[in-house]
């Protein structure tokens, strides 16, 4: 019997406890709301130049374990304050004080949380998608807050169908279930959420029977400040793509495992101009395979493909690509392996099409008069037979034009060094011949073959040429190698130096 008085005494005092620590909570929410709102609405506003936004409440109701209120979310564009547009009109929130909110510990959330809001979409916020989802809310989720300061939102959607029937070709959409989730920290200012992204099946369908499928779709978006500079961070990737087209070309394309991560640095000046000064980007495709009816297929296996930009102050670009792929099948022919790396700068931004915001007319930065430089610094395709390898540099002024208008004389510097061998093309092609690809290799006489006939072709129609050389005994193969400078009066062709006159004279008889 003491036993359990004792027992008794215990439970009533946790929970009196409890209740306290809820009724502390409320309070603390009480002196506080009002505070945050009010920075929260200043930060969203000052982050942004489109629009301020207003959050407000009213009925403001507090009990032990829980606090009601309506909240009001208005958008008010800054060029137009007469058209505020509602986000949320008297929606009835309830948050649950900690430290264990009931809805939190229903959720499989046990780790102390001083805040817990659920909500779920109302018919009246979008009538179409309540109806989309089946007359019910198109998303439900929560936001929570922990003592440590940590904000955590997840909402859930539910699978739609969009159907068009007014294009000339009917098509549908469906969207499975799906979810978002964010954190952040409290108290950091600088630091804006990080946002998770799932949706675990997209699904296109049209009536000229083009279908395509995407399954686990999913993207991490990061962003964070830096004084003037916006970091962002992206990492998004899809398991599987299938793309069906049954019409004219009759195909199948697949793609396995495509992943993308991309760093982007941000500047904003005083007068809002935004610039990429930094992108980074890799991608991944651990397998890309093409299928047309009544032919082989093609696939792609394990290919990367990075890419780095940097944004000068006069506009310019400094960048770096690099690519490189493990193999490519041709039916059952495994063709080889292939691997790039191209650099360059000084080219105006513009003129290439990089992220600029319109509005920077280069007022304060007109373009540089620096050379354009460009590298090959590396092309290689090898197979079992040997590589194809090539290497390349230019110095150019910036004005020079590549087309038809092409002036020699802003060509500063050229370098080209190029290695063919015929047994590397003797295997493609014995390769690429249809009778080949039900096997998974080529014999030894139709490779003779190829390479005798390569051989002698290339005998035929370059034997007179002065610009390319057939070298080797056995292993023969197409060598370049030029070096050529404005202010040099010669030019080195395959180890011989040539009058530059001579050579530009035999250029155009070679045309």
């Amino acid at each position: 019997m003491k036993k359990s008085k004792l027992a008794i005494g215990i439970i009533a005092l946790l929970g009196i406890g409890y209740t306290g620590l809820s009724w502390h909570t409320g309070n603390v929410i009480e002196e506080n709301v009002d505070t945050s709102i009010e920075q929260f609405n200043e930060q969203l506003s000052r982050k942004q130049k489109d629009f301020d936004i207003v959050i407000k409440k009213n009925n403001y109701q507090k009990n032990i374990f829980s606090t009601k209120l309506n909240l009001n979310i208005e958008l008010i564009p800054k060029n137009n304050p007469d058209e505020k547009i509602d986000i949320l009109t008297n929606e009835e929130i309830t948050i649950h004080h900690g430290p264990f909110p009931l809805a939190a510990l229903l959720k499989g959330t046990f780790s102390p949380q001083m805040v817990w809001i659920e909500n779920e979409m109302k018919q009246q916020t979008s009538p179409k998608l309540w109806e989309l989802a089946g007359n019910q809310p198109f998303y439900s989720g929560y936001i929570s807050i922990n003592y440590d300061g940590l904000i955590t939102s997840k909402f859930e959607s539910k699978p739609i169908k969009i159907l068009d029937n007014k294009s000339n070709i009917k098509h549908t959409l469906d969207i499975s279930k799906g979810s978002l989730m964010f954190t952040i920290k409290k108290d950091e200012i600088q630091t804006l959420p990080i946002f998770t992204l799932t949706v675990d099946k997209l699904e296109y369908h049209s009536e000229d029977k083009t279908n395509v499928v995407l399954n686990n779709i999913n993207a991490i978006y990061e962003l964070s400040q830096n004084d003037s500079v916006n970091q962002v961070k992206l990492n998004a990737g899809v398991d599987n793509i299938d793309i069906d087209v049954n019409n004219d070309m009759d195909a199948q394309a697949k793609i396995n495992n495509l992943n993308i991560n991309g760093f982007y640095d941000i500047d904003i000046d005083l007068k809002g101009i935004y610039k990429f000064k930094n992108i980074r980007v890799n991608t991944k495709m651990e397998k890309f395979s093409i299928t047309p009816s009544k032919q082989h297929s093609v696939e792609i296996n394990n290919m990367s493909f990075d890419q780095d930009y940097r944004l000068n102050e006069n506009n310019t670009i400094n960048a770096s690509i690099r690519s490189d792929i493990e193999s490519v099948y041709y039916g059952k022919q495994n063709l080889g392996s292939g691997e790039l790396a191209l650099a360059y700068s000084g080219i105006d931004a513009q003129k290439i099409g990089y992220a600029l915001d319109p509005k920077d007319k280069y007022i304060s930065n007109p373009p540089s008069n620096e050379d354009i430089k460009v590298s090959l610094d590396y092309f290689r395709w090898k197979n079992a037979e040997g590589s194809i390898n090539a290497k390349t540099n230019i110095i150019a002024q910036n004005d020079i034009n590549f087309s038809e208008e092409f002036d020699i004389e802003k060509l500063k510097n050229l370098s080209i060094d190029l290695n063919i061998p015929f047994k590397v093309l003797a295997r493609l092609n014995a390769q690429l011949d249809s009778t080949n690809q039900d096997l998974d290799d080529v014999s030894a006489e139709k490779m003779a073959n190829e390479y005798n006939n390569l051989v002698m072709m290339a005998k035929m129609v370059l034997g007179n040429n002065p610009y390319i050389d057939i070298k080797g005994d056995e292993d023969k193969n197409l060598s370049l190698q030029l070096e050529y400078a404005k202010d040099r009066e010669e030019v080195i062709l395959n180890g011989k130096h040539i009058n530059k006159e001579n050579f530009f004279r035999g250029l155009q008889y070679l045309n």
